[in-house]
């Protein structure tokens, strides 16, 4: 095929009864009504839907960032953002490449007729309305009127334009994209979600390696834990359970991990952090990168230039604790607002950090109306990835955290809550098991929440009352 040639792309074709034509990875479905289009038509259409493979999506892992970007801002239907960004992407770049306007005319009008039948109408006219612009260069009213559109169509397509010609970044344009459409997704999609199909979105087998995605570093973590609710929080609430997807888990990772570099940064004035830190070059590993500062330079994923590590050849500051436990509140009120679950989350990851350079072993109990407790001894690793992926909902259960980690013998207990407890009954029974763990245990309770707990506040154990959306990662750490 010319237009598989013209990108040295190498795919199975066949020719199919659906009204649109489709690439999926690895194939090109081609509409039999598309060939009832003069060929010049169905050339346009072929090289718009290889234009995914080539300029974005381009790859699994960038779908799935779109999808996540969506799921975050709580897009009913995902994939469809997903799929709207390509086609936005793909016609900016093929109409940059394309220097005759009767071929950028012929070009535009084939995407918009294969679409026509597949897309809800809003998001059809949504599309014509920005392609225009990306002919012309401009959009203007008089544009808007011949399609007949509502004013707001207008006012969102003047927004995706001037989304697609900034210079950010793409992960900053997914989410500012992901701003102006979720009206209009929403709307379309009220009735159904395509997020029921997110075992077929993402099965695990197409992406099972390591590669790092530095970009995701950048997606903030309250939109993550909310995108983790979105795509995976749907089962019974009275379970704990993880995100399945490496994409998923890498981003919710390096997000936390960029937190807590910030927060080492913040710290840097102590008179002994530095002694502590070697330096990385380029071909380390990429997941311990200061990734914000390489994207603030290159503004997409680019080598990574400098970071800091632990120097393996120096020893590190000792610790009087040699089991740290960790009673880690995911239930449905963290995500209310979602900043509670993201500083929650980076104050445990941090924490986990402090502990891998003291070498002092760690367990986590995961709670909301059911707890999970594991016991990482010094897999470092797997508990911050656990802690990065565990997925936010359900209701809130104390008793069970703090006497699971009691029985595993935690010298040092941080519970980390809302504490959002309203029986009289549940709040005496969590006040006895945390009087009988402190005969064992330093108990610290960081309690987030605009409203004290004074219920909660104990002779025996101290509690540190957080603001919603206050970085307490730095509080965290001196515990050790």
């Amino acid at each position: 095929m010319e237009e598989a040639a013209r990108y040295g792309l190498q795919l199975d074709f066949e020719i199919t009864p659906s009204p649109q034509t489709v690439f999926v990875w690895g194939s090109l479905k081609l509409s039999q009504r598309s060939l009832y289009n003069p060929p010049e038509y169905v050339r346009m259409i072929i090289r718009h839907k290889l234009g995914y493979r080539v300029y974005f999506p381009g790859t699994h892992e960038w779908e799935k960032v779109a999808i996540i970007v969506a799921a975050g801002h709580e897009i009913r239907a995902p994939q469809a953002f997903a799929y709207l960004c390509a086609d936005f992407f793909t016609a900016q770049a093929i109409l940059s490449e394309l220097k005759k306007p009767c071929d950028k005319a012929v070009y535009i009008r084939a995407v918009l007729k294969d679409s026509y039948s597949a897309d809800p109408k809003p998001i059809w006219l949504l599309k014509a309305l920005v392609l225009q612009g990306l002919f012309s260069g401009k959009l203007t009213a008089a544009d808007a009127q011949k399609l007949k559109t509502p004013e707001r169509y207008f006012k969102a397509a003047l927004q995706i334009l001037d989304i697609l010609n900034s210079s950010m970044p793409v992960v900053n344009k997914l989410d500012r994209l992901a701003e102006v459409l979720k009206e209009f997704l929403n709307e379309c999609y009220a009735k159904s979600s395509d997020l029921s199909k997110m075992s077929e979105l993402f099965p695990v087998s197409e992406f099972e390696s390591d590669r790092p995605l530095p970009i995701l570093a950048s997606l903030p973590s309250e939109l993550l834990n909310v995108a983790l609710h979105g795509l995976y929080g749907k089962g019974s609430e009275d379970t704990v359970s993880f995100a399945p997807d490496p994409v998923v888990v890498q981003a919710a990772k390096l997000s936390l991990y960029n937190e807590f570099l910030a927060s080492s940064r913040r710290r840097a004035g102590q008179v002994d952090s530095g002694r502590y830190y070697g330096t990385w070059s380029i071909g380390d590993d990429p997941a311990q990168l200061l990734i914000r500062d390489t994207l603030r330079t290159f503004g997409l994923v680019a080598p990574p230039l400098f970071s800091l590590k632990w120097a393996d050849g120096e020893r590190g500051p000792t610790s009087s604790c040699s089991h740290v436990g960790i009673a880690l509140d995911v239930s449905s009120s963290m995500l209310s607002p979602p900043s509670k679950a993201a500083r929650a989350k980076e104050a445990a990851y941090g924490l986990v950090e402090e502990a891998r350079k003291r070498g002092v072993e760690v367990s986590v109990c995961y709670f909301n109306s059911a707890s999970l407790l594991k016991t990482y001894h010094k897999d470092y690793e797997r508990a911050q990835a656990d802690i990065a992926s565990v997925i936010v909902r359900g209701g809130t259960d104390l008793v069970k955290p703090v006497g699971e980690l009691a029985r595993a013998g935690a010298e040092t207990m941080v519970i980390i809550t809302d504490a959002e407890v309203t029986d009289q009954p549940d709040q005496e029974a969590v006040l006895g098991i945390l009087d009988r763990a402190s005969e064992n245990s330093n108990i610290h309770i960081f309690i987030i929440g605009d409203e004290k707990q004074d219920w909660i506040v104990g002779k025996k154990w101290k509690a540190y009352q957080i603001k919603p959306g206050e970085n307490f990662t730095e509080k965290v750490l001196h515990i050790l």
